[in-house]
């Protein structure tokens, strides 16, 4: 396990954004310490954690806006992305597929 370096943009965000990639155990930190958050899956370089528990409905917080809302409840450490929160700016993101970015509601038969 390990210190993984992450940022919080502002002290009204909920998530973490982690400037290495990080493995499920390690810990996202911010670079004063004040904060050390358990990482409970894999997240990618450059993606965002949650920093505390945020319910289903609540909005997800980063650069001190609300950048979309949960689609389901997010625990502490874990991934934020597609498959946990709905963009309030690009409802077409709700339709990309995690991993590749491939649009899944798209029939390419």
């Amino acid at each position: 396990m390990k210190s993984v370096p992450a940022l919080r943009l502002s002290e009204r965000d909920n998530v973490l954004t982690l400037l290495a990639a990080g493995r499920r155990g390690d810990s996202a930190c911010t670079p004063d310490g004040s904060l050390r958050v358990p990482l409970a899956d894999d997240v990618p370089l450059y993606h965002k954690t949650a920093s505390e528990c945020i319910l289903k409905g609540d909005p997800v917080i980063k650069y001190g806006v609300t950048i979309g809302l949960a689609t389901k409840d997010i625990l502490p450490g874990c991934w934020v992305h597609l498959q946990n929160i709905r963009s309030l700016v690009d409802e077409k993101s709700s339709g990309l597929d995690i991993h590749t970015g491939v649009d899944t509601s798209r029939s390419y038969e």
